[in-house]
This record gives structure tokens, sequence and C-alpha cells, in this order.
């Protein structure tokens, strides 16, 4: 990568079509289909976002052409003084011309619009993303999937995600810290009176099912409740 290159991972939606497209050669985006198809707003659309992106480049490229070629037909109106009257009103029309619904274009162009109308919304958690990067180039760790782990956590206290969506992005984790073998891992632990015991270690990742209390392990049961939106007095 050169020095100028800069990478950022988010995972804040919707996607800037002009990113995903394959005619921007300045910018890169990690995205595939099937990350998008579990999002909790579901595109109903026809064709894939790549090809809307696609479509949505070579419209904007469009417009600038058609709009310099207006720019240069109106300079070309000022300057000769000897212009017909048919010519002016030939301009006139095709500035006021309006494109039909049938247009492939326009068709383009709705769907564009119908995109961004969705509004704000979050799509994989950038930590699991990074931990797949990592995993298919053989890097990864347990610090990387701690992280993940966070990531997906961090969704789901804030309602970022639905919970379909956090039940099976736990139920990947699982499988993947199952697969990285430190379930069983254990250090020895040597007390002040000399006694040696067994005490998991320390990187150790472990699945456990917690009340959706804030920071229960942190603070006292009152407070968590207190700072707890899940909860209610009735």
């Amino acid at each position: 990568m050169p020095p100028s290159s800069r990478v950022f991972v988010d995972s804040h939606r919707p996607i800037h079509l002009n990113n995903i497209s394959q005619e921007n050669e300045s910018v890169v985006v990690l995205f595939t289909n099937e990350d998008e198809k579990i999002a909790d707003l579901v595109y109903s659309f026809d064709i894939t976002l790549a090809e809307l992106a696609n479509a949505s480049y070579m419209c904007r490229e469009g417009n600038e052409l058609e709009e310099s070629e207006e720019d240069s037909d109106e300079s070309d109106e000022e300057d000769s003084e000897n212009s017909d009257n048919d010519e002016d009103e030939q301009g006139s029309r095709r500035k006021r011309r309006r494109v039909s619904d049938s247009d492939p274009v326009q068709l383009f162009k709705n769907q564009v619009k119908k995109y961004y109308k969705l509004g704000t919304f979050h799509g994989k958690p950038s930590g699991c993303l990074m931990y797949e990067l990592a995993n298919s180039l053989r890097k990864n760790t347990n610090e990387v999937l701690w992280l993940s782990c966070v990531s997906l956590t961090d969704q789901f206290v804030h309602e970022r995600l639905s919970d379909e969506r956090y039940r099976d992005g736990v139920a990947e984790l699982e499988d993947r810290i199952r697969c990285a073998g430190n379930l069983d891992v254990v250090t020895s632990v040597t007390l002040k009176d000399g006694t040696k015991i067994r005490a998991p270690h320390s990187c150790k990742i472990a699945c456990e099912d917690e009340l959706r209390l804030m920071l229960l392990k942190e603070w006292s049961l009152f407070d968590s409740m207190l700072c707890s939106f899940t909860l209610q007095p009735s």
C-alpha cells in the first residue's frame, strides 16, 4: 500500500454507493452482499447493491457530462449573435426534457433514492470483520477473537442489531472459540502459603450466560439495575 493510503473499519450504514462502485479506483470497500443480506433492513431491490453502485457511478458521470455539454451549448449560444429562433427553442426544449419512468437511468436513480431513504443502520460488527480478515491470512489470535466478541457485544448493548442477528453472531463466535482450543487452558498458580492450585489462564475466552444488566461484574446489583435500560419499575 502506498504511504498515502488510509484504512477505515466501520459498520455504519448506508455505504456511499460511489465508494462501492468498481469504477472507483480511489476507494476499496471490504463489502460482501452476503453480509448485507442479514441486515435488519432488507434491501428490496431486484439487483445487487454492487450493481446499483456501479449504475449510480455511471449516472453521476453521465450527469456531469450532460451539464458540461449544456454549459458549452450556452456559451456557444451567447457568443453567436445570429442564432436562429428555432435553435433557441430546441435548446430550451432540451433543458425542459423529462425522462420517463421507463428509462433505465431514471429507474436506477429511483433505486438509489430508495436505498438512501432506508436511513442509518449498522452492518456486520467491525471486530468480527477484522477477525475474518485475520483468519483468512492465518493471523488470528485470541486477542483478535476477544475484540470480535467485544464488538458484537457493543452493538447488542447499544441496540444496533436485532436479537436474531446477535444470536447468530454468538453462535458463530462460539464455534470459533471451540476451534481455537482455549476452553481448557489452565495454568498453575502458587499461593502465599506455597499451595499450588489450577486456575484459568488469563487469555482464556469462555462462553457464559449473563443477565442483561449494565456492568454487573463491575458495579453493585443496585447500580447495575439502575443504569440498565432493559428494566423499568411497575
